[in-house]
């Protein structure tokens, strides 16, 4: 009577876990958008806001893709900078839970800028705005989604751009792009 008891313990303490499996479906394939700060190296006060948007296909548990858009600007009056970059992302995820999946993301992009900003010609104070550059890049950095819902989550990312563009004066294009959002999976 006691090992039928024991077998029978076992095979419902087995049946349960297997009844709690953490796995669930979700679908592969999302769009999302974002919102967050650019913090530029040695650029002004470095602090610049971004809007972005994405498209996304994640392969397995472990691996997916993104392509994704954004545009960091900052100044106001006349003066400042626009950055358009371009992005095309491997995102490695961790072994998920139900609601957080931690990922490591990196990748290539092509950045277009435009600055305007003052100069003086020894009479006048004026504003030279047709300086553009257009480069490739590459980023690297880790994020996390929390699911909000079978279909929604939301989602933190940090990456930091490193871009070979000669900005004007002493400044450089690389900074870390801190932005949150949601995806939404179809």
């Amino acid at each position: 009577m006691k090992r039928l008891t024991i077998i029978t313990l076992a095979l419902v303490a087995a049946l349960s876990i297997q009844a709690q499996d953490v796995t669930y479906e979700q679908s592969n394939v999302y769009i999302g958008v974002r919102a967050g700060t650019l913090l530029v190296d040695n650029m002004g006060e470095g602090r610049d806001v971004s809007f972005g948007a994405m498209f996304g296909v994640k392969f397995n548990d472990a691996v997916g893709i993104e392509f994704s858009y954004d545009n960091q600007f900052n100044g106001m009056f006349g003066t400042g900078w626009s950055t358009d970059a371009y992005q095309a992302s491997l995102l490695l995820y961790l072994p998920a839970t139900k609601e957080v999946q931690f990922y490591f993301v990196g990748g290539v992009g092509l950045y277009r800028s435009s600055y305007n900003y003052w100069a003086n010609d020894g009479w006048d104070d004026y504003i030279i705005s047709d300086t553009e550059y257009t480069d490739a890049g590459f980023h690297a950095g880790a994020g996390v989604d929390i699911s909000l819902s079978p279909n929604v989550a939301l989602t933190l990312d940090g990456r930091y751009i490193f871009v070979s563009e000669d900005a004007p004066g002493d400044n450089n294009a690389d900074g870390l792009l801190a932005t949150a959002g949601f995806k939404f999976r179809f």
